[in-house]
């Protein structure tokens, strides 16, 4: 029998350590907090007026808080050393000293980020003989950044063994250190003409390809003969042909115009291929570019790119109009594609002498699809005799083409479109396609159901044994009920022992995660190509009243490379009009790689003067369906999928991709941490003041929001067992998304929709690393903050609680 008292005293107990450690911590932190604000009172004015407040506060504390002012302002060694004097710094150091000691790796990396702070000769030493005896990947890497503005012969040489020990993903972090550097290194650098150290290869060929470094030939011909020619099997080989071919581009290298290279199998190494040849600047070389852009259509945007940057568009573009060619076997995909970029320049020659050169590029722009240029051209046109003379051209063609009729009818202006002869027409957008009956699921819930009906009983049967079957009805639904009791009990007591272990890796966990995003300083995270570049994208429905504020705080954000592609998914209200209009967007033509079958795009909107901001409006298929229609247009390696309607703190991107450089494997999914927006003070897409909820239906939400990130998210990740990151704010590798085919969608090859597309994402992804026996890790930041709408009302909680269950049931089914 089970002693009820004791088992109400053990969770009475529990709870009460509980409710105490709450207000310890929460005394702790206000307690720390004053700490903080009186150390820096204490420093500005020992540094202002050179004399020590009556009351000074703890040494530790003053440093830290002089550690922290510098990663905002710089000071000079006479500044720091007005402070030096009134603290005992020698006890400071042998504190963090027994830090570098510690088990806890985040405990040893803060000591060698505060000791690297301390510009003695006594701490480069320390830092040199840790190096030495250094095993860990992470504590090299950050001993490395610590040591690299005080390096000597003896020092270079003992980092250049300890690379070795070093994978891949460490090794290219260390390069980027050394390349962004490379005036510190440079000295120490010897190159020989021919090694097999694959370690060494790969830091030359990345400091090469960035620096003009003086590489004998033989070094070169020997990596072109194994890394281009032959066959790289591991990451760091690929890695070192990317940076070999960089390395080549820089110096001009005639091999890669070599028809190994221009038609090679693979995509990066034929780019740098066109890089090499446009280079040259030559007529010829265009006319190469033109037929290699034929070949690969799907390399046409980056072959695009690489003229506009390598030649004098305008002069080119001249010389494109005074020729013509109907030649049907030659497509000149890279001439359209060029002029449909240069259309205001096409259309001022419109009134010189060459009208019935332009009218027949005109034409050929129309026919083959790049329309969207041209009607924004028109839209916005002042010029009567180049209207006049555009009506001429483009009149016969949309009245004989029903297809291209239907488009101009779409996007340009009404008042010309009459003078054309049609009338204005709106979308006709296709339904979105019903998922199919399935009925295995159904087949799946009914068995899932009876035995979840029949377990208790079973249970009970087992227990008592056939004698049960004796009793009268009445005795037998009294033990089954009781009976069930019992069970009841024993599994609450379980459930609530499981949280609460997950609750203590959770303080733990959030307590790592504080530290090591304290020891990140900007100059960190800020060296060039250290972080990964991400496209953002965000899927919009219905967002009209909140998508100009939420693409504002996209483009806020803080971290060193990104871009933002927000996509319209069939909208009925005015979201895509609204984005336009405040941005001030235009139109162009939707041509781009799609690598994931997707419902079709209508237009994509730029603007030159925001470069790293997309809109794409598209047929509505759900939000997995604009995920992927996003993935297709991405130009960086990381994709952060989020809601239109939420808000990203401004250091959310970079807490969550900073966290990467304390792990040696890479990640499938990162996730931050969701807070409830309802009730907060939001000032043009920035979080001016974090309130609670102020309905009691949103204030229960918040509280299962804080239980469920922070005492459950934080405990399955740092068990490697998160299986879920919310769609609202997480973190993917593209290519591994891709590579499984994106998310499960009816325009996809599983022609269904995922009701829960950001845990069958993480499902499929854990799944597809399993099965190639790949390190991977899934990762919770709880410090990454995003900001969303919790629903107010009733049926929108039940409409998204349902949601949620489906997808958990599609997903386990």
């Amino acid at each position: 029998m089970i002693n009820f008292e004791l088992v109400f005293f053990i969770f009475g107990g529990i709870i009460g350590l509980i409710l105490i450690s709450i207000f310890i911590q929460k005394w702790h932190h206000h307690r720390y907090l004053k700490k903080v604000k009186r150390a820096r009172e204490y420093i500005y004015h020992l540094y202002q007026y050179n004399e020590q407040l009556p009351k000074k506060p703890r040494d530790y504390f003053v440093f830290k808080t002089l550690v922290d002012i510098e990663d905002q302002l710089v000071l000079d060694d006479t500044e720091k050393t007005i402070i030096y004097d009134h603290i005992n710094l020698e006890k400071i150091i042998r504190r963090l000293k027994r830090m570098t000691r510690s088990p806890f790796l985040f405990r040893r990396l803060k000591g060698i980020y505060y000791l690297s702070y301390i510009d003695t000769t006594e701490t480069q030493k320390f830092l040199i003989k840790k190096l030495e005896k250094a095993r860990n990947m992470t504590t090299i890497f950050y001993l490395i950044y610590a040591l690299i503005d005080y390096l000597d012969d003896e020092t270079f040489q003992l980092i250049l063994n300890k690379i070795h020990r070093l994978n891949t993903l460490y090794l290219r972090r260390v390069s980027v250190i050394f390349g962004n550097h490379y005036a510190d290194i440079e000295p120490y650098l010897t190159v020989e003409s021919y090694t097999d150290d694959t370690v060494y290869n790969y830091l030359l060929s990345f400091i090469a390809k960035t620096y003009f470094i003086r590489l004998p030939n033989q070094f070169f011909e020997h990596l072109i003969e194994k890394y281009i020619i032959g066959s790289p099997q591991q990451d760091i080989e690929f890695d070192i042909r990317s940076n070999l071919l960089g390395a080549l581009l820089l110096r001009s290298n005639a091999f890669l115009l070599d028809k190994q290279v221009l038609h090679h199998n693979d995509p990066e190494v034929r780019l740098y291929g066109f890089k090499a040849l446009a280079k040259l600047k030559h007529e010829s070389a265009y006319e190469e570019l033109m037929h290699l852009a034929d070949i690969y259509k799907e390399q046409l945007d980056e072959i695009t790119n690489i003229v506009n940057q390598a030649y004098n568009t305008r002069q080119l573009v001249l010389s494109i109009i005074e020729y013509e060619d109907d030649n049907e076997d030659y497509s000149y995909s890279l001439t359209y594609k060029l002029l449909s970029g240069h259309i205001p320049l096409l259309m001022s020659e419109l009134t010189y002498e060459r009208t019935q050169s332009v009218s027949y590029w005109i034409e050929q722009l129309v026919y083959n699809g790049y329309t969207a240029s041209i009607i924004s051209f028109v839209n916005h046109n002042q010029d009567k005799i180049i209207e006049k003379e555009l009506h001429e051209i483009i009149g016969p063609i949309i009245k004989e083409n029903s297809k291209l009729r239907s488009t101009f009818e779409l996007y340009i202006d009404e008042k010309l479109l009459r003078q054309y002869g049609y009338s204005p027409k709106k979308y006709d957008s296709k339904p979105k396609e019903s998922t199919p009956f399935e009925l295995s699921k159904v087949i799946w819930m009914t068995i899932i159901l009876v035995v979840t009906l029949l377990w208790y009983p079973s249970l009970s049967l087992a227990r008592h044994g056939m004698t049960l079957l004796n009793d009268s009805l009445l005795d037998i639904v009294k033990t089954l009920i009781i009976d069930t009791n019992y069970y009841l009990i024993v599994y609450f007591f379980i459930a609530n022992l499981i949280y609460f272990l997950l609750l203590l890796l959770s303080v733990y966990g959030a307590h790592k995660q504080n530290v090591l995003w304290e020891i990140k300083s900007d100059t960190l995270l800020y060296e060039e190509a250290l972080l990964p570049a991400v496209s953002i994208i965000a899927p919009a429905y219905n967002e009209e009243v909140n998508i100009v504020t939420s693409v504002q705080s996209l483009l806020n954000l803080k971290y060193p490379e990104y871009e933002v592609i927000v996509v319209n998914d069939g909208s009925k209200d005015k979201t895509l009009e609204t984005v336009i209009s405040h941005f001030e967007l235009e139109r162009s033509d939707p041509l781009y790689t799609q690598v994931l079958k997707t419902k079709s795009v209508k237009g994509i909107y730029t603007n030159p003067k925001i470069p790293n901001l997309i809109v794409i409006d598209k047929d509505n298929g759900g939000k997995a369906d604009a995920l992927n229609v996003g993935i297709n247009k991405a130009s960086h390696p990381y994709i952060c999928g989020i809601d239109a309607d939420s808000i990203l703190e401004q250091e959310a991107l970079l807490r969550l991709l900073s966290s990467t450089l304390e792990h040696k494997k890479k990640p499938v999914a990162l996730g931050g941490n969701i807070i409830p927006a309802n009730n907060s003070v939001i000032d043009h897409g920035h979080i001016e003041s974090i309130r609670f909820p102020n309905t009691t239906l949103t204030r229960f939400q918040a509280i299962e929001y804080l239980r469920a990130f922070t005492s459950g998210r934080i405990g399955w990740s740092a068990l490697n067992s998160l299986l879920i990151i919310s769609g609202a704010f997480g973190v993917f590798k593209k290519q591994d998304i891709i590579e499984i085919g994106g998310y499960i969608t009816s325009s996809g090859n599983l022609k269904k929709d995922s009701v829960g597309e950001d845990m069958e994402l993480v499902v499929r992804l854990t799944h597809n690393k399993l099965r190639k026996k790949e390190d991977y890790y899934v990762s919770y930041i709880y410090h990454a903050g995003c900001h969303t709408e919790l629903p107010d009302n009733l049926k929108t909680f039940l409409k998204q609680r349902n949601r949620w269950h489906r997808g958990l049931i599609d997903i386990l089914s």
